[in-house]
């Protein structure tokens, strides 16, 4: 079964398993190298990575990228060559409040299953798509969140306090690379806890429930509902939708303070950073990672613990 990588929440796993391919979600390594006559000077760390990956061994079958954000747009340019994997590019709504762009999605979906179904030479019946969506939709009703987010790994780092003791924190931010993922145990190890992962890793990407009555009308209808309208994202506009989002999940839940993951060169993480601030009556914490910069460097574990200290 050929393998289709992509890497964007809004890139919806059961159209390609409806079309009898294997989705294949990439978290891509920071220690991934681009090698050949690919050129990925000026790109953020992310989006380099990321082709990395993809023009590493084993190559997957086809690529699905998104126009969420300039650097991904590039991501799709360098990788359309002939002897690359297969590249769609899915074009994402920027605004999200009016029907145009819904249907906008709708039909980008649209466009996505015949680009997929050439690759499988099938094209799903709305009885595949019906079956494909319960069977996800499934899956993440049992999934605990050491499944559906990345959860604190266990790094045989001597943590200061009981389980009790650990400061709340929620963390905010785009997608993280998977050396990023220890971040979880640092802020563990410092003292702290991180009860919302409202990172692209996290549950801030999971699709909303389906409507069994509409999934037996309009499969590929409730696919769209679901996913367009209910997973919110820094790219969007108005800015609102993120923003209600986090204050929605933080009202239940006993935050004591925002970490921002971003990159240096993410300009939209950037100024969303201030709106956070002025959003939210908690102390923040805007942790910037560089080329250089891993979940263990002594720059941002200097910078994590002081926020744990002055929070405890």
């Amino acid at each position: 079964m050929r393998r289709i990588a992509y890497c964007c929440p809004f890139v919806p796993p059961e159209l390609i398993s409806a079309c009898r391919l294997q989705p294949r979600p990439i978290i891509p390594r920071a220690s991934s190298r681009v090698g050949g006559a690919v050129s990925v000077a000026g790109m953020c760390p992310y989006a380099r990575a990321f082709v990395a990956e993809m023009l590493n061994e084993p190559r997957p079958g086809a690529v699905i990228l998104t126009t969420r954000c300039d650097q991904m747009r590039r991501a799709a340019d360098l990788l359309s060559q002939p002897q690359h994997p297969s590249v769609f590019l899915l074009n994402l709504p920027k605004t999200w409040q009016t029907r145009s762009a819904r249907e906008l999605y709708h039909s980008e979906l649209a466009r996505l299953v015949r680009f997929l179904a050439e690759l499988s030479g099938h094209m799903p019946s709305d009885q595949d798509l019906a079956q494909s969506t319960r069977q996800y939709a499934h899956r993440r009703r049992f999934q605990n969140d050491s499944t559906c987010a990345p959860a604190a790994r266990s790094s045989g780092t001597k943590v200061k306090g009981g389980g009790n003791s650990h400061v709340p924190l929620a963390l905010v931010g785009g997608p993280l690379l998977r050396e990023h993922l220890a971040v979880f145990d640092l802020v563990s190890a410092c003292g702290g806890r991180i009860i919302l992962n409202a990172t692209e890793s996290g549950e801030r990407s999971l699709p909303g429930q389906i409507d069994e009555s509409q999934l037996a009308c309009s499969p590929f209808n409730e696919l769209t509902r679901i996913y367009f309208e209910f997973i919110p994202d820094v790219f969007q506009r108005p800015g609102t939708r993120l923003l209600n989002w986090i204050e929605d999940r933080l009202r239940d839940r006993p935050v004591r303070g925002l970490i921002v993951h971003r990159y240096v060169w993410c300009d939209l993480w950037h100024a969303q950073v201030a709106r956070l601030r002025d959003r939210f009556d908690l102390p923040l914490l805007d942790l910037d990672h560089g080329d250089q910069d891993g979940p263990n460097t002594i720059r941002l574990s200097t910078r994590v613990q002081a926020f744990l200290e002055a929070l405890r």
